[in-house]
């Protein structure tokens, strides 16, 4: 499994944000919306949590921690974390920046 500092760092080269200090985007906000995004695959594909019922979602996911999802929902976690990134710009930022990653994360869960 990979851990959440990893894919925060992923989403930083989406987000062309290779600075964890910037102003844009913290690791801990970044974290936060990974945290969404397996969130909202608990909901949309609860398929992808069978045997995890029990613990899943996680109240929290700190950056040391391994993601709950499987490698392979890598990308999809990534492209969640990059979409709720974008919604914080503007208002115009949601269709044309935000909307392409979330369907992207739901194409990739299955949901």
């Amino acid at each position: 499994m990979t851990t959440v500092q990893t894919l925060v760092n992923l989403a930083r080269v989406n987000l062309q944000d290779g600075d964890p200090t910037s102003e844009n985007w913290s690791d801990d906000e970044l974290a936060g919306h990974l945290l969404a995004g397996v969130r909202t695959a608990f909901t949309r594909a609860p398929h992808l949590f069978i045997g995890m019922y029990g613990t899943m979602p996680p109240a929290t996911l700190g950056l040391t921690e391994q993601c709950p999802l499987p490698p392979q929902y890598d990308h999809a976690m990534v492209d969640y974390t990059v979409a709720r990134a974008h919604l914080k710009d503007d208002e115009e930022a949601r269709d044309s920046e935000s909307q392409p990653f979330i369907q992207l994360f739901l194409s990739e869960i299955g949901g």
